[in-house]
């Protein structure tokens, strides 16, 4: 059916008038623009309105695919056409400085696309528009609101492994993802909607695992639609199945969040409501100077946003829990610290949380090897001055963090995890740009600091209760990287596998034996194990 489709709209698209704006500047633009293209290096586009998705989505894995390519034409930056749009692919720190945070805004093709999943809010806005709500979401993530939400963090924690217990047998292999976007998005039902225990069961038992499978089921579609640009009128989207399933699965969202918008509504007009949600504290704003009143669309919107934040939460887990499983001597330094710091079983707290210090810089080098999002895309809004040319306004590049942080050039055995090249020592004069994991300069990803107190909460409580050990596709760091893929995210195809068997305890560091003085070591050496000195003559 597909097929037939396309050269449906093939034949549209040479008639129309749309058709020009479909198939992008390269072809309908100005001369000029055309020649600043060509300047750059990279593969010639094949049709008007395919480009080199054909070099990219077939014939095997996209990232594959991508990585192959870029790895032909880097470091230089090249062209490279996703579609009908023209994109100068960047690898270098500095050339993302160059352009990031100062000519771009988000890339009109990719976020027109997913514009249908997240609506109207800060993943879509450009401008004034998108100033304006990031000021007012970022009151939502002050560290006196994040402190709240600690306890939260671990109970969900602790749950996670009441669900895994059964499989934690040591020899069972299991996809660790599923359970970790439960518990991330168990944990947005109380963080961000606002919903208690009591109303949280209730929730789970209707529409709980519908919500996930629908989450997954937009973020999958979402991918398949930008590789298919054909399919970006939205009229023929909503023909084909994958247009109709999208739908689908995008409403049942939709009308979870606006029953949960209206339930807040009424509380908040009640007195019911804590008021420390990130749903309350969008709707608490009053009109003011500089402020703005959300409407029911833009809350909508900016809770999506939210709940994207936690599946990728649950991957950067994923990956961590994988690497811990193929280092063993990592992990255990892990474990070490978290028994130092929060005690064989003890609770987490907002300042105990921060001293971990170690799992910090295993999360980073985490991310480093293996960012969620491997590419990211913005528009030139001017013409923008870069090392090896000028990328013309109106123009997309594209900054490839998988690509920039496995650069040897920039970070020694680039394919070793090596989390102590996060020590503040080893990070001077590292290019401020050489690390992107939640991308940089003014649009970087607002809820970070929620993401790494979360997940340094889950995963001490995790480690402390579960030896993780390699599972079936994920047994090296071979295994793990010939099995990577990208859905939207990055994945491992075949499943983040790894196995678990309960840890065996350990004695709290502090409650131990303190080492024996010099004076006493003394004494046993010369007198015997039972030798002291008098009270008064060892000043104790």
């Amino acid at each position: 059916m597909e097929s037939v489709l396309l050269v449906a709209v093939l034949v549209v698209l040479l008639i129309s008038r749309w058709g020009r704006v479909m198939l992008g500047p390269y072809w309908w633009g100005p001369p000029a623009f055309r020649k600043a293209m060509d300047a750059f290096p990279g593969p010639r586009p094949t049709l008007p309105l395919l480009g080199n998705l054909v070099q990219l989505a077939f014939g095997g894995k996209v990232l594959h695919n991508g990585l192959a390519i870029i790895g032909r034409w880097s470091p230089s930056a090249f062209s490279f056409h996703l579609g009908p749009v023209p994109m100068v692919v960047l690898t270098r720190p500095e050339d993302y400085e160059a352009v990031i945070g100062k000519l771009t805004q988000k890339a009109t093709y990719i976020y027109s696309t997913v514009e249908s999943f997240f609506g109207v809010g800060l993943a879509t806005l450009n401008g004034e528009a998108w100033r304006v709500h990031r000021k007012h979401i970022t009151h939502a993530f002050h560290f006196r609101i994040l402190e709240r939400y600690v306890d939260v963090f671990e109970r969900k924690g602790r749950e996670f492994g009441d669900r895994v217990q059964r499989l934690a047998d040591g020899a069972t292999s299991f996809n660790v993802f599923p359970h970790l976007a439960f518990t991330a998005n168990d944990t947005i039902f109380e963080t961000a909607f606002g919903l208690d225990k009591s109303t949280n069961s209730a929730v789970s038992a209707a529409h709980r695992q519908e919500f996930v499978d629908a989450m997954e089921e937009s973020f999958e579609q979402l991918q398949y639609r930008v590789l298919h640009p054909w399919l970006l009128m939205d009229w023929l989207y909503r023909l084909t199945p994958a247009g109709r399933r999208f739908y689908e699965a995008v409403d049942m969202i939709d009308g979870f969040a606006q029953s949960v918008i209206d339930d807040r509504r009424i509380k908040m007009r009640d007195g019911a409501a804590a008021g420390y949600s990130f749903l309350d504290l969008m709707m608490k704003i009053q009109p003011g100077e500089d402020a703005v009143v959300l409407n029911d669309a833009e809350l909508r919107g900016e809770l999506r946003t939210f709940i994207s934040v936690q599946q990728t939460s649950a991957t950067i887990m994923s990956f961590a829990l994988i690497l811990l499983a193929v280092h063993p001597d990592i992990q255990e330094r892990v474990v070490d610290e978290a028994v130092a710091e929060l005690g064989p079983e003890g609770g987490v707290t907002y300042a105990s949380l921060t001293g971990l210090k170690y799992l910090e810089r295993v999360l980073k080098e985490t991310l480093r090897m293996y960012p969620v999002l491997p590419a990211m895309a913005r528009d030139v809004t001017e013409d923008a001055q870069l090392t090896d040319g000028v990328v013309p306004a109106g123009a997309s590049i594209a900054m490839v963090p998988i690509v920039t942080h496995r650069d040897p050039a920039l970070w020694e055995e680039p394919t070793r995890f090596d989390p102590d090249r996060f020590l503040p020592e080893r990070c001077t004069g590292r290019h401020p740009y050489s690390y992107l994991p939640f991308s940089a300069g003014p649009r970087n990803c607002v809820g970070q600091k929620y993401a790494l107190l979360q997940m340094k909460a889950v995963m001490s409580t995790i480690v402390r209760r579960f030896e993780v050990l390699p599972g079936k596709g994920c047994g090296t760091m071979a295994e793990l990287e010939k099995n990577l893929d990208v859905i939207t995210f990055l994945t491992v195809s075949g499943g983040f596998n790894i196995r678990m068997r309960p840890r065996a305890p350990r004695i709290e560091p502090a409650a131990c034996s303190p080492p024996p003085s010099f004076t006493d070591s003394v004494l046993r050496r010369d007198f015997g194990a039972g030798a002291t000195l008098p009270a008064h003559a060892s000043g104790r």
